[in-house]
């Protein structure tokens, strides 16, 4: 156990809580309540900082003596092209959020955060470092961040926890070395089943669902709602989509549902994706359930509708959540356009007022989300005002937050090992997706704390014009949660 450091004197801390307290009262703007604040405090006082455990002990500017938990954000903001990818943003955007409301005790969106500046000493800082969506350049990062020691450089911050990484095909290699080096790993986007493993991934969690869970609802769905006897399965031929294959044949046979695959290679080239679909075009199966990844989905659709298998004839069911969302658009008539009409596509959570998220980050004043800006990677691709908050990437924060204050109370300060085991064997909250309860087995959230909806892509004629084309997302099924986590209590909207 490590001793965290420890104001003496009873006044001095009636003196901070009194000064809390009056700030408070007098309505008087506390600087602590500012996103940046202990970004800003960590720079100032770096030649104090003591490291204990797996944080920073400093004291503020009121003399209260805090620990900095430092979360290196290693994700994917970039494809293997360079373009962007808006979704990570999107995600780190949202995590951005939460760590500012764990900071000022914000609980608009996770009760659990009301008031918890005041009776925990744990405070976040942050940092991101785009992977350009390659697992080797992943690997290497998380190298580079372990390897960091204690420096009398300000800039050289140690990690108190890893946030990543956007794919599963990286995630497989950083959790085993973030496991080892006694940090922890969360990841908001990773589903592969394989992660499940915690022999070799013993500090890794999530507060996502495997890919085991969204195979069982895709094949309930296309048995028992649409139907279907036989479905043709296109797949990304990695390590996230031969684990959801599995488990997606796996769920079938159960089902009596009979299966025809066909694989296509990571960074696919226009010819990878011809071959790919005219498989699926030869087997004549009308159902086609796709387990591809954002960088792909629209360059197999365009391909299906060359080929002319998308359409009224045709049901695809994409395993992605939520690839599109209401109010994106194309150009109308144009080759995705016409192959988006009428695609399925998983939507968890499903939350009863989605709407709510999006007016807590239009509330954000504009030097909090100039904060937010500083902190991303610079591009002008990307509006921090139009973020889509994404719970999951909210709730991973609130996991760390929970747990760390959880060890605090009363408490020392932690390492990286009882950090891990208080997210893993002892998460329980009330989150922006619903209730979060962790699986000690498998580091991944239960299955029965989501609630699934299938949705339909359309076109919104009244917002459409003759050039553009506004897409809606139409939910159509809604799976909830049940004893056995499958989700067979369904009801159609």
């Amino acid at each position: 156990m490590h001793s965290k450091v420890v104001t003496t004197g009873c006044l001095i801390a009636a003196a901070v809580i009194l000064a809390n307290e009056m700030t408070n009262v007098l309505g008087i703007e506390d600087p602590r309540d500012e996103a940046g604040y202990y970004d800003k405090l960590r720079r100032e006082k770096w030649q104090t900082i003591r490291r204990v455990g797996n944080v920073d002990v400093v004291e503020d500017d009121s003399g209260r003596t805090l620990g900095l938990c430092h979360l290196v954000n290693l994700n994917a903001f970039t494809d293997s092209e360079g373009a962007i990818r808006p979704v990570e943003y999107d995600h780190s955007a949202s995590a951005l959020l939460a760590m500012h409301h764990f900071n000022t005790g914000d609980g608009s969106i996770v009760p659990a955060f009301d008031g918890i500046n005041q009776r925990c000493d744990v405070r976040f800082t942050t940092e991101v470092i785009d992977t350009g969506s390659s697992e080797f350049t992943s690997l290497r990062r998380l190298a580079d961040v372990v390897a960091r020691k204690d420096s009398k450089e300000a800039a050289v911050i140690r990690p108190c926890a890893i946030l990543g990484n956007s794919l599963s095909a990286s995630s497989i290699l950083t959790a085993p070395l973030s496991s080892v080096q006694g940090l922890p790993q969360l990841s908001w986007f990773s589903s592969s089943s394989d992660l499940n493993d915690r022999r070799v991934n013993s500090h890794f969690a999530r507060v996502i669902l495997s890919t085991d869970v969204v195979s069982q609802l895709g094949v309930r769905y296309l048995v028992d709602v649409v139907g279907y006897t036989h479905c043709a399965v296109i797949y990304l031929n990695d390590n996230f989509g031969n684990s959801h294959l599995r488990s997606f044949v796996d769920a079938a046979v159960q089902s009596n549902l009979t299966v025809e695959s066909v694989p296509f290679p990571p960074r696919p080239s226009q010819e990878d994706l011809r071959i790919a679909i005219e498989s699926i075009a030869a087997t004549q199966i009308r159902c086609v359930f796709a387990i591809v990844t954002v960088a792909d989905h629209e360059k197999i659709l365009e391909e299906a509708f060359r080929q002319n298998i998308v359409g009224p004839d045709y049901f695809w069911l994409m395993s992605n959540n939520r690839l599109w969302v209401s109010g994106d658009t194309y150009e109308r008539g144009s080759a995705l356009d016409l192959a988006v009409q009428g695609v399925g596509q998983f939507h968890h959570p499903v939350l009863d007022n989605e709407d709510f998220l999006r007016e807590i980050w239009d509330g954000l004043d504009d030097d909090t989300l100039d904060y937010f800006t500083s902190i991303l990677p610079e591009t002008d691709e990307f509006s921090i005002n139009q973020t889509k908050v994404r719970p999951f990437a909210y709730d991973t924060i609130a996991t760390i937050g929970l747990a760390a204050c959880n060890i605090t109370n009363g408490a020392d300060f932690f390492d990286g090992d009882e950090l891990a085991e208080k997210i893993i064997g002892n998460t329980s909250f009330r989150g922006s997706s619903g209730p979060v309860v962790i699986n000690p087995a498998t580091g991944t959230r239960f299955v029965n704390s989501v609630t699934f909806g299938i949705e339909f892509v359309t076109r919104n004629e009244e917002l459409s014009s003759d050039d553009t084309s506004v897409l809606e997302a139409v939910l159509s099924t809604v799976f909830k949660p049940n004893e056995d986590g499958t989700g067979s209590d369904r009801k159609s909207t």
